[in-house]
């Protein structure tokens, strides 16, 4: 079920993991539903007892023992609480791994909802717990420990998606994926990013169109509409302000782009959703 007509919050890095900081992992208790959301960094929470209901991007999914889920800047999720959630909570930004081809990785990769298996559970349990007691240690050496917790969690969990996710990047792109990602919801241009990397907007443009398999003004398009279709497909929100949340400048460059990506305009996707709905 929908459950409003607003904006849903963006949480923001600065809040939740702090200026300077790259990561921040606890073991937490959820009593209570979270209502619909989204947030500028990335999010994994592996469930270790209770039971819930996950809503990422429109599709509900059980929450129990084993459920893990991995979310990206672009994701809509909302939880709702059926028994008291205990789960391992991490929240990092790229930055973590200092442009290394794990970044590239999470950068080409939507929010999913997995499984774990019971061998998967106990490889990867014992790492989250590690990962909370380090995170709040803080320690002269914690950085590079978290990075190479996180590097075999995220590599089982990348394992589990289809290779068809797979994106190749050349080295002098991947800050500008990182500010891209973090920027596309605001007026963004192909000379922000080209300064943002220190190269000129020619060279960058096409380093870019060659390293990404299209150019950057499709790229940007791409990710609004996706951002979009995710948020029409959470909440009630009106088409108009989904266009304009998402980064589009006008109601005709969205229906275009988002045309092109889902070959459905907003309104049939709003539809499909409520017909699915009432079944």
């Amino acid at each position: 079920m929908k459950e409003n007509t607003a904006m849903p919050p963006l949480l923001s890095r600065e809040k939740y993991i702090g200026s300077g900081v790259v990561l921040v992992s606890r073991k937490r208790t959820l009593l209570q539903d979270f209502a619909t959301h989204t947030h500028d960094f990335f999010e994994i929470e592996c469930i270790l007892s209770g039971h819930g209901t996950h809503m990422l991007n429109g599709e509900s999914y059980d929450m129990r023992p084993g459920s893990i889920y991995l979310l990206t800047p672009t994701d809509v999720h909302s939880v709702q609480v059926l028994e008291p959630l205990e789960y391992y909570s991490v929240m990092f930004s790229e930055e973590l791994f200092g442009g290394s081809s794990l970044g590239d990785r999470l950068l080409g990769c939507g929010g999913h909802h997995m499984e774990l298996s019971c061998q998967e559970q106990t490889r990867l349990h014992p790492l989250f717990a590690l990962l909370a007691e380090e995170s709040a240690a803080r320690s002269e050496l914690s950085l590079t420990f978290l990075q190479s917790l996180m590097q075999c969690i995220l590599i089982t969990l990348l394992r589990k998606l289809s290779t068809s996710e797979d994106q190749k990047h050349l080295q002098g792109i991947r800050g500008a994926l990182l500010y891209i990602h973090r920027h596309f919801r605001e007026e963004l241009t192909l000379e922000d990013a080209a300064v943002a990397v220190q190269l000129s907007p020619h060279y960058f443009s096409e380093l870019f169109r060659k390293t990404i398999g299209r150019n950057f003004t499709d790229y940007v398009s791409s990710l609004r509409a996706q951002y979009a279709h995710n948020l029409l497909v959470s909440n009630e929100m009106s088409i108009t302000d989904i266009c304009y949340a998402s980064g589009f400048g006008s109601f005709a460059s969205f229906s275009r782009a988002f045309q092109k990506e889902y070959h459905m305009t907003p309104r049939q996707v709003r539809r499909k959703g409520k017909l699915m709905d009432e079944c």
